[in-house]
């Protein structure tokens, strides 16, 4: 089904992600290659009874809206209907021109959808097929294997500007992974499944298609592991201002001027300049705290001006049973904001303690991003966490070390400290919290975990603090935490409150916002806010909604 009509809704998330990664997820969405194979097949069928040319074509005519409408009005397929349906009814003459037959098709569509210009699907159809037109001269004279490789490259730099906008990432896998996966699409994957859907309509008797058609797949599912593994190499592009945007879709369309006059060092001088040029020139760190939007969880990060990074807990949902994580807090709240500031690395991650809203996303952005070095309590693991931290350590090179062994670290102008104030025969795991207290210049901020009030009192006990400048807000603003006398004792000036939207806890707790708001903190929350960043030179504060 998502073959014939792109729609992806039964297919594993994990396959769907796998197939994103290796850039090649185009391929399911329906585009021009689909309506081309849909018409070839009708035309070859007909022409073959004897049908005349002109009833072939308003044959055509009549299935192609249909077929729109059972791919739901999808923008990709929509513009490869109206192109096609353009071709059956104007004169040969005109479709020698199919530049114009592209605007008439953009144009058309976009007075009827609206909404559709802001697509990133319909961004993507419209330009890769405007890159191939304009890059006719180079596809004559050429075999199909070297025509193949140039469609292959003219996709990738057609979607270039697209993806480091949207996605903040280039797939150069995807360059590797579609010289395999395009000809097995569009010469046997598609048409078969095409021929396999109407055989099931009609015909109880399709096992050897069947076993045909499982054969292929396994190929298709194996190939996809071995380009997999080519994907741990990123490239994620930084957000780009408006000036910087207009030079890189200059660079762009140069580098598409010179490989169609077939000048080969001229576009790979460019394409190189292009690279070095987005990741260095807006590369820009500044000393900043983010609380990430995790919902209802934990997970804060720390920059250096010298792109140094520090890591709080990684927000994760509570498992449940008979129900898959799809770890959509990583996919869409963590990683897009790694990706726009260029993060690849984690110098420093601290888990407070192994509850699953503060260390749930961690086994999956391992996966995603390199974690240098892991700060937990190990005192508040099972043998089987501890286990499982090892295996993680062993594949991904992680050094893990025990909070009690590091007491200090610095990170640039930033003194951490890893405070012990867990109550070791507690059977709460809240209460077995690493507390954070950090210093950068003379911003002081405290980073409370799931702390409960007993925690609290025992910092008080054994530790003196200033005036609290950031304060992380125990147990997402939970009336377990956040003791009258400990609020009182540390006056914040901002309050960070990491809780999900209308949760089933009602957090944060109204009594806990009123006793901060009495003591004249600042209250910043991701349930009403989203993500939220803190410049710690400028104190400039700013909001993303995710």
């Amino acid at each position: 089904m998502a073959l014939i009509a792109g729609d992806t809704y039964n297919l594993d998330s994990i396959e769907l992600d796998n197939m994103k990664k290796i850039g090649i997820y185009h391929l399911i969405a329906v585009s021009g290659s689909h309506i081309a194979i849909i018409c070839s097949i009708v035309y070859l069928i007909l022409l073959r009874l004897n049908v005349p040319v002109l009833f072939i074509k308003l044959s055509l005519l009549g299935i192609l809206p249909i077929y729109s409408l059972y791919t739901e009005l999808a923008p990709s397929a929509l513009r490869a209907i109206i192109t096609a349906m353009l071709v059956l009814i104007l004169p040969r003459s005109a479709y020698r021109q199919p530049l114009n037959l592209l605007g008439v098709s953009f144009v058309t569509l976009s007075i009827i959808f609206p909404e559709f210009i802001f697509d990133i699907g319909f961004q993507f159809s419209y330009m890769i097929t405007l890159f191939i037109l304009l890059s006719r001269p180079l596809l004559q004279n050429n075999n199909k294997f070297v025509n193949l490789l140039y469609l292959t490259l003219l996709a990738q730099i057609g979607s270039f500007v697209i993806s480091a906008v949207h996605f903040n990432e280039i797939q150069w896998v995807g360059v590797l992974a579609n010289l395999f996966f395009v000809p097995l699409y569009s010469f046997l994957l598609f048409p078969l499944t095409l021929i396999y859907f109407f055989i099931i309509h009609i015909s109880t008797h399709h096992q050897i298609l069947d076993l045909i058609l499982n054969k292929v797949y396994i190929l298709h599912d194996k190939s996809i592991n071995i380009f997999l593994n080519l994907t741990h190499i990123k490239w994620f592009i930084p957000t780009l201002n408006e000036y910087i945007l207009l030079i890189t879709i200059i660079l762009n369309f140069l580098v598409l001027h010179f490989l169609v006059k077939r000048r080969i060092v001229e576009t790979f001088t460019l394409c190189l300049f292009l690279l070095l040029f987005l990741n260095y020139i807006p590369q820009t760190h500044e000393n900043r705290l983010t609380m990430l939007d995790v919902g209802q969880g934990d997970s804060f990060l720390i920059e250096t001006k010298k792109g140094r990074t520090l890591m709080i807990d990684t927000g994760g949902k509570r498992a449940q049973k008979e129900i898959k994580d799809n770890h959509n807090i990583s996919k869409y709240h963590i990683l897009p904001t790694f990706k726009k500031r260029n993060i690849k690395s984690i110098d420093y991650l601290i888990i407070t303690h192994p509850h699953e809203d503060h260390i749930g996303e961690f086994s999956y952005l391992t996966k995603e991003i390199r974690f240098k070095n892991v700060i937990i309590n190990s005192e508040s693991y099972t043998k089987m966490q501890l286990k499982k931290l090892d295996e993680l350590s062993n594949k991904y090179n992680i050094n893990i070390y025990d909070f009690h062994m590091m007491k200090t670290l610095m990170l640039d102008d930033y003194r951490v400290n890893l405070i012990d104030a867990t109550i070791k025969d507690s059977s709460d795991l809240n209460e077995q919290c690493i507390i954070t207290y950090i210093i950068y210049k003379s911003t002081h901020m405290l980073f409370m975990g799931d702390a409960t009030i007993n925690n609290e009192r025992l910092l008080l006990k054994n530790y003196s603090f200033p005036r609290i400048d950031i304060f992380k807000v125990g147990h997402h603003g939970s009336k377990t935490s956040s003791d009258p006398h400990f609020i009182n004792s540390i006056h914040p000036r901002i309050s960070l409150i990491s809780a999900g939207k209308n949760n089933l806890y009602h957090l944060p707790s109204k009594e806990v916002e009123s006793r901060l708001k009495e003591e004249g903190s600042m209250l910043l929350e991701t349930s009403k806010l989203g993500e939220v960043s803190i410049n710690l030179d400028s104190k400039n504060i700013t909001y993303e909604k995710n």
